[in-house]
């Protein structure tokens, strides 16, 4: 059996576009990365701090969904986020109110927000337990 290498391979943003695009039906027509000229960018730019509490984390991860639906959902685009198993459970504490105690790999979390401002609504999960 072949093993892994230990070697860490990034695809281009190219190339993620045309895996989201196959997996999506061609739902997903572009990937925009923050460019900083926004106080929504700014918020999703900003870098943690060597002493971050995991509590200063979650705030900040948080507070990076928040602006993302902010600058979206108003405009009725959809959102797709991919992140860790840290950023999974911020992303569920900013948008379902809930706590993720659970995250292994691969683990996912799908939210619909009608517009800005209203509460999300779960709508599909895989691999982490909430309370």
């Amino acid at each position: 059996a072949e093993r892994a290498d230990g070697k860490v391979t990034y695809l281009s943003s190219a190339e993620m576009l045309e895996i989201l695009r196959g997996v999506s039906g061609n739902t997903i027509t572009g990937i925009e990365k923050p460019k900083g000229d926004s106080k929504e960018d700014s918020v999703l730019l900003a870098e943690p701090s060597a002493d971050e509490s995991d509590v200063d984390s979650s705030n900040r991860m948080q507070a990076a969904f928040k602006a993302v639906c902010a600058k979206h959902l108003a405009s009725g685009e959809r959102v797709l986020v991919v992140t860790h198993g840290d950023a999974v459970d911020a992303s569920v504490r900013a948008l379902h109110g809930k706590v993720v105690y659970d995250c292994p790999e691969c683990g996912w979390a799908a939210f619909e927000v009608a517009s800005a401002g209203e509460a999300a609504t779960l709508v599909a999960q895989s691999r982490i337990a909430m309370i």
